[in-house]
């Protein structure tokens, strides 16, 4: 997941041309689906129209750039009849007064988070009076408004501090990462490949006790002692050694 401000300002590269297109304008998410349906680019060069990437032609999202097949992906705001709908709407979710279908204020989005694969977005950071942050999960959405997010009356107490969400969300991540790996090499001679290579960061086991520390050099004793803590932790081995 991204935070929609981290999206703000980013680059937008062509795989095929091996050049920046633009960079990320604005978001333009689409009410009905919840999701962010294209990307307003930025481009000096160019003098007439908006241009706009449907974000299902986004192939990376990654922490410096996004990542699309190439310019031709890019098209005109008014050759797009959603585009050009969503941009009449203007549904920024940021700014909007959350209520819940109750008629219970609870706060200010702030910000949101967005899904990097789908445009799904995953949740609303809402500050309240007190000017505490938490999260809202997208599921107790009911209507995102020009001004106003109704939710459903048990949102105020599925509210999640944000700093155990963007926990909750790095672990999330971190497994996802963990499924990706073919687990079939895990446990075969291709292990003792990794020996003699550095971890790149601290592995810990479920206890939260550091088991095998930044900057270890990995030999097949540490490898033996991972693989009896369980597969996914040797999957996390295996993906944080430097090259």
């Amino acid at each position: 997941m991204r935070q929609s401000q981290q999206l703000i300002g980013m680059p937008i590269i062509s795989i095929m041309d091996g050049k920046e297109i633009g960079k990320v304008k604005s978001l333009l998410v689409n009410p009905e689906s919840g999701k962010v349906e294209f990307l307003v680019i930025h481009n000096e060069r160019w003098t007439l129209g908006v241009k706009v990437l449907p974000f299902r032609q986004v192939q990376g999202l990654g922490d410096y750039a996004v990542m699309t097949e190439s310019e031709s992906a890019v098209i005109d705001l008014s050759e797009d009849t959603l585009a050009n709908e969503l941009k009449t709407k203007g549904v920024s979710i940021i700014g909007n007064r959350v209520i819940t279908a109750a008629g219970q204020f609870i706060g200010e989005v702030v910000e949101y988070y967005v899904n990097a694969e789908s445009g799904k977005v995953e949740g609303c950071v809402i500050e309240k009076e007190s000017n505490d942050q938490q999260v809202l999960n997208a599921e107790f959405i009911i209507t995102m408004g020009k001004e106003i997010l109704i939710v459903k009356k048990e949102s105020v107490e599925n509210l999640i501090n944000k700093s155990e969400f963007d926990r909750m969300s790095v672990s999330q991540a971190n497994q996802e990462e963990v499924d990706r790996v073919d687990k079939s090499l895990i446990f075969s001679k291709d292990t003792v490949n990794i020996t003699g290579k550095r971890v790149t960061a601290d592995i810990y086991d479920e206890n939260g006790d550091v088991i095998v520390p930044e900057g270890e050099v990995v030999t097949e004793d540490i490898v033996e002692r991972v693989k009896r803590i369980g597969r996914n932790k040797l999957v996390e081995l295996t993906l944080k050694i430097a090259e």
